[in-house]
């Protein structure tokens, strides 16, 4: 599995975008940080990183499925 450093450097990409989206500003002056806006961005970016990766996951199992059956 040649693909273990773009999983962790998605997962560590998207925690770090989701924390600074939960800010909210003013111009250049940060006012507040809202947790909720921080999941709902989380959320949507899983969703398209999940979107993404959905070739790979199923060429993964067709994979999986046919060395099982060839044992």
């Amino acid at each position: 599995m040649s693909n273990y450093f773009w999983k962790s450097a998605t997962l560590i990409l998207l925690a770090i975008m989701s924390f600074f989206a939960g800010f909210t500003a003013k111009g250049i002056d940060f006012t507040c940080w809202t947790p909720m806006l921080s999941v709902k961005f989380a959320l949507v970016c899983s969703l398209v990183v999940l979107l993404v990766q959905v070739p790979s996951i199923i060429s993964a199992f067709i994979d999986y499925r046919r060395a099982k059956n060839e044992r």
